[in-house]
C-alpha cells in the first residue's frame, strides 16, 4: 500500500514539473512574440506535438501564441473554429491582454480569409478588451489592431475613422516606446488628408513627419514620403518644389539601383518624373519615362502622360492611339473602382447581417452557457450531497468502531475480572486448607507421652475448642465461597452477553466482506442461469470455502471438526450461512429440492441429534447467533 502511495505522489510530481517546465516555456515564448517570432512559432509547434499533456488552460495559450507568431511571420492562419474558441475561452479567462491577443487573432484570420466584416468587428472587440489603466498593457498589439483599423477606415473611405484610428495608434506606440511606429502613425495621416481633399493639411503634415523621420536619422523614410507631396505639387504645377523632392526622392530614399532603376511596385514616380519633365517642356524625356512607367504596369497614368505629350507635339495618330487606349483603361479602371464601391456596399451589408447573427448566436451562448450552469449547479448539488452522505456514513463507520472497541474492552476486563474471581476462590481455599491444618498441627505439637489424667481432661475441652474454631473458619469460607460463586456466575453471563455482542458484530464485518467479494456475485449469478453460463467448477467452490472458512472460522470449524459431515454436506452448511434460499441451492449444487431435504435430514441429526431438516437452519443459528 505504502509502495502504491509513493508512485502516485511520483506522478503527481512529475505532472507539476511538466506542467511547471510548461509554464515557463510559455512566458519565455510570449517574451519573443515581439522579438523573434518565427522562434516562437517554432517552440509552440513542437509543445503543440504533445497537447495531451497539457492542461486546458496550457493549449489555449500555446494555440493562442502560436497564431499571434503566425501572423507575425507573414504566415496565413485560416482555421477560424480554433480562433473563435480561443475567443471563448479567453472571454471568461486570463487577463485583458489575452482577450485582446485573442481578438486580435480572430479578426486577422477573418482577414485571411477575405471576411472584412467580421475581421472589422472583431478587431474592434479586440481594442476594447485593451485595459490601458493596467500597467502592463499591451500597446505593441495594440499599435496593430489600430493600424489594421486604420487601414479597413481607409479601404471604405472613412478619413474621420482612419485619422481616430492613427491618432490612437501614435499614442500606444508613444507609451510603447515605439519611434518609427509613432512617426509612421503621423505620416499616414497624409493619406486620410488626401481622401477629405484637405490638400494644404497633407503638404504640412509631409514637411513635418519629413523633418522627425531627419531628425532622427532615418533620411531614407524621409525621403520615402515625398511621392505624395510630389504628386500634389505637379497637379498644382508647382514644378520648382516639385523638382526639389524628386531629387531628394532620388538621391536619399534608398528605392534605386545603380542604373537609375525603382524598385520593383513602386513604378508610380516614373510617371511623376514623366509630369514634371512634360510640365519643364522636355516632353521626348516625359515619353521615355511614360514608357518605363507603361513596362511597370501603370497603364492608366502612363497612357493619360502619353496623350498628353502627344498632343503638345501635336501628332495625330499617336493622339488617337492613345486617347482610345486611355479610354480603354479608364473606363475599365471606372468598372473596377465601380465594383469595389459595391463590394464596399455588399460588405456594409454583410456586416450588417454578420452583426445580427453574431448577436443571435451570442444569444444563443448566453442561453447554453445559462443551462450549462444550471447543470454544473446540480452537480454541485449533488456531489454536495453525496459528500454529506459520505461524511456522515463515515462518521457512523467510526462510531461503529469506536462503539466496538469499547465493547470489546468491555468484553476483556469481563474475562479478567472471571479469571480475578477464580483466583480468589482458588486463594480462599488455600487460606482455608492453610489456617485449618496450623491449628491442627499446633494442637498436636502441644501433646505429650506422659499425660495425666487432669491434662486428658483439659485436653478433651481444647478439643472442643479447636473444633468449634474450625466449625467457625468452615462456615465463614462457604459463606465467602457463596459469595464468589455469585460474583462469578454473575460475570460469566455478562461475558456471554458481551460475547454474543462481538461475534454479532464481528459477523457483520465478515458478511460484508464476504458478500462483497467477486465468488460470491458469480455464486448469486449462477441462480440465475443464462444461455451459454457454464455450471460452477471445482475452482469456483475452493476460491468460496477459502474465502468462508476466513471469514467465518468459528463456524467452519464446528461444521468440519473430526470429519463428521461430507464435503457436500459441509457445502450445505455454509450456503445456509452465506444466505442462500433452498431453490437457491438446488441451482447451484445442481440436485432436487429432495435431495437437499435429504442432506438437511443428515446435517441435523450428525450436528443436533434431530431426525428432520426444517429445525436445522434454527439450531446453526441458535448455535452461534
Amino acid at each position: 500500500m505504502r509502495k502504491i502511495f509513493y508512485f502516485i505522489l511520483a506522478l503527481l510530481l512529475l505532472a507539476c514539473c511538466h506542467r511547471g517546465e510548461t509554464s515557463r516555456t510559455l512566458s519565455h515564448v510570449d517574451s519573443l512574440l515581439r522579438t523573434d517570432p518565427a522562434t516562437a512559432l517554432a517552440i509552440t509547434d513542437s509543445i503543440m506535438q504533445d497537447s495531451t499533456r497539457l492542461s486546458r488552460a496550457e493549449q489555449m495559450r500555446t494555440r493562442l501564441y502560436r497564431g499571434v507568431a503566425r501572423i507575425r511571420t507573414y504566415n496565413p492562419v485560416t482555421d477560424d473554429s480554433t480562433a473563435t474558441a480561443i475567443a471563448r475561452y479567453y472571454d471568461s479567462h486570463g487577463t485583458p491582454n489575452d482577450r485582446m491577443m485573442a481578438y486580435y487573432l480572430l479578426g486577422c484570420t477573418y482577414r485571411d480569409l477575405g471576411d472584412t466584416p467580421m475581421q472589422l468587428e472583431c478587431l474592434q472587440k479586440a481594442a476594447e478588451a485593451a485595459d490601458t489603466t493596467q500597467a502592463d498593457c499591451d500597446y505593441y498589439t495594440m499599435v496593430s489592431i489600430y493600424g489594421h483599423l486604420a487601414n479597413l477606415y481607409h479601404k471604405q473611405v472613412l478619413p474621420e475613422e482612419e485619422l481616430k484610428a492613427l491618432k490612437v495608434l501614435g499614442e500606444c506606440a508613444k507609451k510603447d516606446n515605439d519611434t518609427i511606429s509613432f512617426l509612421q502613425s503621423f505620416e499616414l495621416q497624409m493619406r486620410a488628408y488626401t481622401l477629405s481633399k484637405e490638400i494644404d493639411k497633407v503638404l504640412c503634415i509631409a514637411d513635418s513627419a519629413r523633418k522627425n523621420y531627419k531628425y532622427l536619422g532615418y533620411d531614407n523614410m524621409a525621403a520615402t514620403l515625398l511621392i505624395t507631396p510630389i504628386s500634389l505639387y505637379l497637379d498644382r504645377a508647382d514644378y520648382k518644389k516639385a523638382k526639389e523632392y524628386l531629387d531628394i526622392y532620388e538621391r536619399e530614399s534608398g528605392l534605386f539601383d545603380k542604373n537609375g532603376n525603382i524598385e520593383k511596385g513602386r513604378e508610380y514616380h516614373y510617371f511623376n518624373k514623366g509630369r514634371y519633365l512634360l510640365g519643364v517642356e522636355k516632353t521626348d524625356s516625359a515619353i521615355f519615362y511614360f514608357h518605363r512607367a507603361l513596362n511597370g504596369g501603370k497603364k492608366e497614368e502612363a497612357y493619360y502622360g502619353l496623350l498628353t505629350a502627344y498632343e503638345k507635339k501635336n501628332i495625330p495618330d499617336s493622339i488617337s492611339k492613345y486617347a482610345k487606349l486611355f479610354a480603354s483603361t479608364n473606363d475599365s479602371a471606372w468598372l473596377a473602382k465601380n465594383s469595389q464601391t459595391v463590394a464596399q456596399m455588399t460588405a456594409m451589408y454583410d456586416y450588417s447581417r454578420h452583426k445580427k447573427q453574431a448577436e443571435e448566436a451570442t444569444s444563443k451562448y448566453i442561453k447554453e452557457r445559462e443551462k450549462i450552469l444550471i447543470l454544473i449547479s446540480l452537480l454541485l448539488l449533488a456531489l454536495g450531497i453525496i459528500a454529506f452522505a459520505l461524511f456522515i456514513i463515515r462518521k457512523h463507520r467510526i462510531a461503529e468502531e469506536e462503539r466496538e472497541r469499547q465493547t470489546q474492552k468491555v468484553y476483556d476486563d469481563a474475562i479478567l475480572a472471571i479469571h480475578h474471581a477464580q483466583n480468589d476462590l482458588r486463594l480462599l481455599k488455600y487460606e482455608y486448607d492453610e489456617v485449618v491444618t496450623g491449628k491442627i498441627e499446633k494442637e498436636q505439637q502441644k501433646e505429650s507421652p506422659d499425660k495425666c489424667a487432669g491434662n486428658i481432661i483439659i485436653e478433651k475441652d481444647n478439643t472442643k475448642s479447636i473444633g468449634s474454631e474450625i466449625a467457625s473458619l468452615h462456615e465463614n469460607y462457604l459463606r465467602k465461597i457463596e459469595e464468589k460463586d455469585k460474583e462469578l456466575k454473575t460475570l460469566i453471563e455478562e461475558e456471554e452477553r458481551l460475547q454474543k455482542n462481538v461475534t454479532f458484530s464481528r459477523s457483520v464485518e465478515s458478511d460484508a466482506r464476504f458478500m462483497d467479494s467477486a465468488i460470491y456475485s458469480k455464486f448469486c449469478h449462477s441462480c440465475f442461469p443464462q444461455k451459454g453460463q457454464h455450471a460452477l467448477t471445482d475452482n469456483d467452490w475452493e476460491q468460496f470455502m477459502s474465502l468462508f472458512r476466513e471469514c467465518y472460522p468459528t463456524y467452519y470449524a464446528f461444521i468440519s471438526h473430526n470429519n463428521v459431515l461430507r464435503q457436500t454436506q459441509i457445502r450445505v452448511c455454509a450456503l445456509i450461512r452465506a444466505g442462500f434460499r433452498p431453490g437457491d441451492k438446488c441451482l447451484i449444487l445442481d440436485v432436487n429440492s429432495s435431495k437437499i431435504n435429504k442432506l438437511k435430514i443428515q446435517i441435523n441429526k450428525k450436528l443436533f441429534g434431530k431426525d428432520d431438516a426444517k429445525s436445522l437452519k434454527n439450531n446453526l443459528a441458535a448455535h452461534f447467533y
